[in-house]
């Protein structure tokens, strides 16, 4: 035989989701006297719906509605249908799901609506909820959102835009559907967000902004609520990731003079002279690799160009940037002595306490940009000289590295690095000055060798006639010695 049982579920407003009246289920099946016994049945959610099972797999158990539908509500009952509306499903098919009946029937299946001036027109019988929302989402010149809510079933326009100018206006034309949706607005408009803000030092200031969301000297406010009453903020600055920043700023600098300074440093080993071409058939290719790294060893030491690259990067470093009233040495980055070659070092603490302090002044010291371009400056001493005192250190950077590998002409003038070795993607590397100077030495050598080839036929035309003179000598003085004996 069959056993049934009869629940009222408690009524509230706590039935968040499937979850909470599932909870809720289990304790009235469980009950020893209104239900069926602790761990006869369980309770559980599959895919937002209630389902029940028992333990004993020779019971199956089953659901019905007795009054208002509740199990239909929650998905207990046989056709497992959901409380919620089927956005896939045709209008016309699901036109007894709305809360407000749709003003449509066989006989007449326009769906017609009108936002902010832009219609839209549908058929019930080929259109779903997904349709129309889409094509209200695409429509840019409306202005809005629509959405659905799953969990509370309903649906939602929002502007786009917001403050002041947002609104929204929207009315039916047929079938009803905004009216049953509860989405008709006549001319609904936005507000934009208000503050009065007192920072303690330019007194009131009224702040009006079209998002609740804005920025105000690096304070990022979030505007929950109207609020009447006065709200004193406190801010500390977290220079955690600046200090971070800064030290990999130092980091970087000193990697890069130290491989400029090495350049400049390194001894020449005057005893690996250039392999020939006969030379390298007797060697192996990591011989060779090995040879070569030696023969080129202080082919840069002390040259002119790597100097000026030291010399502009330290003179950057060095100097107060106009306008933020700083040094490196001010915020705790300096060189400690000659020996280190102007590598610099951090004091932490120091740092911290100026970023704390006078965080724009920092912020001026690395990236101040001047009113005077790059190109601008390039040739002009006076020009150059206002355009560095203004920069902050990223732009003198900028500057040093832009006099060296600029691949842009300026005033007939590459980067100084191109114009004497070139680069391999760009025509400098058949214009420059060590490319013409190697073709000169190819010249050179080509003449050496032209006169080489004069030198040895000459000598090869003299040699030939010497031959022939003595010849023509031991001849006679054969002939002589001939005479002489008879």
């Amino acid at each position: 035989g069959s056993e049934q049982k009869e629940f009222e579920l408690p009524t509230g407003d706590h039935y968040t989701d499937a979850s909470a009246v599932a909870q809720v289920l289990q304790t009235l099946v469980d009950d020893e006297v209104l239900g069926f016994g602790a761990g006869k049945i369980t309770v559980k959610v599959e895919n937002n719906k209630i389902v029940l099972e028992s333990t004993d797999p020779n019971v199956s158990v089953s659901a019905s509605a007795v009054e208002n539908r509740g199990l239909e509500a929650i998905g207990l009952d046989g056709t497992n249908r959901s409380n919620k509306l089927n956005l896939d499903a045709n209008i016309y098919d699901i036109r007894d799901s709305f809360a407000v009946p749709l003003a449509i029937d066989e006989t007449n299946t326009e769906i017609s609506f009108v936002i902010n001036g832009q219609t839209f027109s549908f058929d019930a019988r080929t259109t779903s909820m997904k349709n129309i929302m889409a094509a209200v989402n695409s429509n840019t010149a409306a202005g809005v959102r629509m959405s659905y809510d799953s969990l509370n079933n309903k649906f939602m326009l929002e502007t786009r835009e917001t403050g002041g100018v947002a609104r929204i206006n929207a009315s039916d034309m047929s079938g009803g559907l905004l009216a049953s949706l509860s989405l008709t607005a006549n001319n609904v408009t936005g507000s934009d967000a208000s503050i009065t803000y007192d920072d303690g030092i330019n007194g009131e200031q009224v702040i009006t902004r079209s998002t609740n969301s804005f920025n105000i000297n690096g304070i990022v406010f979030n505007l929950k609520k109207d609020y009447a009453g006065e709200v004193e903020l406190s801010v500390t600055s977290d220079t955690t990731k600046a200090v971070e920043l800064i030290k990999g700023f130092v980091e970087k600098y000193n990697d890069l003079l130290d491989k400029v300074n090495a350049k400049l440093s390194e001894k020449r080993e005057y005893s690996y002279e250039p392999l020939t071409d006969l030379q390298k058939e007797a060697m192996t290719e990591d011989e060779i690799k090995r040879w070569e790294e030696k023969a080129k060893s202080g082919l840069l030491a002390g040259d002119n160009l790597l100097k000026s690259i030291v010399t502009g990067l330290r003179n950057a470093v060095i100097s107060s940037v106009e306008g933020s009233g700083l040094t490196l040495a001010d915020i705790g980055i300096k060189s400690n002595s000659w020996v280190d070659k102007g590598k610099l070092y951090v004091d932490e603490e120091k740092l911290k306490k100026a970023l704390t302090e006078n965080p724009t002044g920092v912020i001026e010291l690395f990236t101040k940009q001047s009113d005077i371009s790059y190109n601008t400056a390039v040739g002009n001493a006076a020009s150059r000289n206002e355009r560095f005192r203004e920069s902050g250190l990223i732009y003198r950077f900028y500057d040093v590295i832009q006099d060296n590998i600029r691949t842009i002409t300026v005033d007939g003038r590459r980067g100084a690095l191109l114009e004497k070795a070139g680069m391999t993607s760009d025509r400098s590397v058949f214009n420059n000055t060590l490319y013409q100077q190697i073709a000169e030495y190819d010249r050179k050598i080509d003449e050496l060798n032209d006169e080489l080839i004069m030198k040895e036929n000459h000598y090869y035309i003299q040699f030939a006639q010497l031959e022939k003179l003595i010849s023509e000598m031991n001849n006679q003085s054969m002939w002589l010695a001939q005479q002489f004996m008879r």
